[in-house]
């Protein structure tokens, strides 16, 4: 599954009155500092490379690394700059870490021998149990994706059943699973429809999940599951209503405010945020692109209401930003990211000291991990 690919796709459709925001813009502070990094053995062409998911409040990042024959691996960076490459048992093609917690805990997936996927467990010793939700197809290209981990080691993910339907789960510290599906999900096994947890910010402390379905005519819409099981929907105006496009959840925080976005006709993204039953917040970058695979993503919420993400230029060139509290905008750019169409800076997480981590996609094709130190 290209993530990238789904993510510039997602969002929009009808529902709450939103307020359009147009503060202040400031590039990246000179205080600031960018390191960038590769995982050893990483490939340097194009869709090579290395790609962070998560980081934790200690600065520890997981996420993949792809090699020169194309073969996706997992890693951990360790605060202390060391790396670390892991693959899950039997896998052949591909192993993902997608979330970390505090304690260094890894929820991640790989796709062994006949393609099918299984969800994965990493200890911080380096002890990785696979494990697949109940109802999981087993069939070639089926999957089982461990997305978040939070601090009591519950695990949030996605599964498709032996129809292709996805569905979602939270799976307890003990290893007890619990299947969940939005209301309005759809449920063509051609589309891929179904209940998604997308990503490692769709899970907070208390359990809480946010993220999106795909009903029956392929629009997004946002959810919110309580842990009480209990749902809240979110689709905002604004958007298209075409294949692919309506509101998707992206995040949420402690505070239990969501961040996402949603995509008009046009393909372009535009940021939200606000408590799930709104009213919501609109906000575009100041100079942000209106054309395909441009706009605004936002990709994470702090504690404090500070939102991160990336948005896309009139060119398509992608570029890091931080919505600070009081409205005014930061931008920035890793050093090396490339300036052609596709290219830039793509931010994925944001722990709570403001540590931000993603990839940059340079002039190549070829990607390379950065974290942002405030």
């Amino acid at each position: 599954m290209n993530k990238q690919t789904d993510l510039r796709r997602i969002l929009a459709a009808t529902g709450f009155f939103v307020y359009l925001v147009t503060p202040g813009f400031a590039v990246d502070e000179e205080t600031a500092t960018i390191i960038t990094f590769d995982v050893p053995g990483a490939g340097n062409a194009s869709g090579q490379g290395t790609i962070p998911f998560a980081n934790n409040l200690w600065g520890a990042i997981t996420g993949e690394w792809i090699d020169a024959n194309g073969v996706v691996h997992g890693f951990v960076r360790h605060t202390n700059g060391n790396i670390i490459s892991f693959d899950g048992p039997g896998a052949v093609s591909l192993t993902q870490g997608e979330g970390i917690n505090n304690s260094g805990f890894i929820a991640g997936n790989y796709v062994d021998g006949n393609n099918v996927g299984h969800g994965l467990l990493r200890a911080p010793d380096g002890t990785i149990t696979s494990f697949d939700a109940p109802g999981a197809g087993l069939q070639p290209y089926q999957w089982t994706n461990a997305l978040g981990i939070n601090s009591s080691g519950v695990i949030a993910g996605s599964y498709q059943d032996v129809n292709g339907v996805w569905h979602s789960f939270l799976r307890s510290s003990r290893g007890t699973f619990t299947s969940f599906d939005a209301p309005g999900a759809g449920s063509n096994t051609i589309w891929g429809q179904g209940t998604y947890v997308q990503w490692a910010q769709d899970l907070t402390e208390d359990g809480t999940v946010a993220s999106w379905t795909q009903n029956a005519d392929s629009i997004f819409e946002g959810y919110v599951r309580r842990p009480d099981g209990t749902f809240v929907t979110l689709s905002l105006p604004g958007g298209g209503t075409g294949w692919h496009q309506g509101t998707g959840t992206y995040a949420i925080n402690s505070q239990g405010i969501v961040v996402g976005f949603y995509t008009d006709a046009n393909y372009t993204n535009h940021g939200f945020f606000g408590r799930p039953n709104g009213p919501f917040t609109e906000f575009d970058l100041p100079i942000g692109g209106t054309s395909w695979a441009a706009g605004t993503t936002p990709t994470n919420i702090a504690a404090g209401g500070e939102i991160a993400g990336y948005y896309g230029d009139v060119n398509g060139v992608q570029h890091g930003f931080i919505r600070h509290p009081d409205g005014t905008y930061t931008s920035f750019d890793a050093p090396g990211a490339g300036t052609g169409w596709g290219q830039g800076t793509f931010v994925n997480d944001q722990n709570a000291l403001g540590q931000i981590t993603g990839y940059y996609v340079d002039a190549n094709g070829a990607n390379h991990g950065f974290v942002r130190m405030p």
